[in-house]
């Protein structure tokens, strides 16, 4: 049962903090045996700690104040009262051990799996904001002939005017883009934001623009791995 419930501790904080990224397939990808050590961040984290023991205390400890209560009533000295106890602990299955404890389980998954959640998303504002994140600042460059068609976003320096936007068909907001394109392409410091990594496979290199303000989302960056990127890690 500690497995399981360090497993959906883990998987729920994964799932949360990759899934506000947009890029939830990640936590599916990562193998089961890893997910109980994903599950001390709930604890490692003073805040996180607290609202798993909240948690807890608000669901776990009235399913056993209950169990208790069940138990002793079983006993009283009035016989109706025993009587309808009983009744009703046969009737909601109480009496086997076997219900009790999936009960419990179900109970310590519930709160485990709600605190990863909570736990995920209170990671995700805190590496997506500019001003607390901890991940490093990236920089990505692409070695390519000039035969050869570079990124469709790009960080370019030059005045607006002798800009010139690569032609390049997409499907979604036209906005993103030219925002990227217009300069946010290139990282503008801690006043406004940078571009910082957020995982690496042998795929994909995933990056992102950090934020201001928890109100804003941040620009998440798939990039397809391959040998003529540079990555520069600071």
């Amino acid at each position: 049962m500690v497995v399981a419930v360090l497993a959906a501790g883990g998987f729920s904080l994964r799932w949360s903090y990759y899934y506000n990224f947009g890029l939830h397939t990640l936590v599916l990808q990562a193998p089961l045996n890893t997910l109980p050590v994903y599950a001390v961040e709930i604890v490692r984290d003073s805040e996180n700690f607290l609202t798993l023991l909240n948690l807890t205390l608000r669901y776990v400890a009235p399913l056993q104040a209950i169990l208790i209560l069940v138990r002793c009533a079983r006993t009283c000295r009035w016989r109706r009262v025993g009587r309808l106890v009983r009744f009703i602990e046969r009737f909601a299955g109480l009496d086997s051990p076997i219900v009790v404890e999936a009960l419990r389980a179900g109970a310590f998954i519930c709160v485990a799996f709600a605190a990863g959640s909570e736990a995920g998303t209170r990671n995700y504002w805190h590496n997506a904001v500019e001003a607390t994140s901890g991940l490093p600042r990236v920089t990505l460059v692409q070695l390519s002939d000039k035969s050869e068609t570079g990124l469709p976003v790009q960080c370019d320096q030059r005045p607006l005017a002798q800009r010139s936007s690569p032609a390049v068909f997409f499907i979604g907001d036209q906005n993103a883009l030219r925002a990227l394109n217009g300069g946010r392409a290139c990282s503008a410091g801690p006043k406004d934001g940078s571009w910082r990594l957020l995982h690496r496979d042998e795929k994909y290199v995933y990056i992102f623009y950090t934020v201001q303000q928890r109100s804003d989302r941040p620009y998440t960056l798939a990039l397809a791995q391959n040998d003529k990127f540079i990555l520069i890690l600071r």
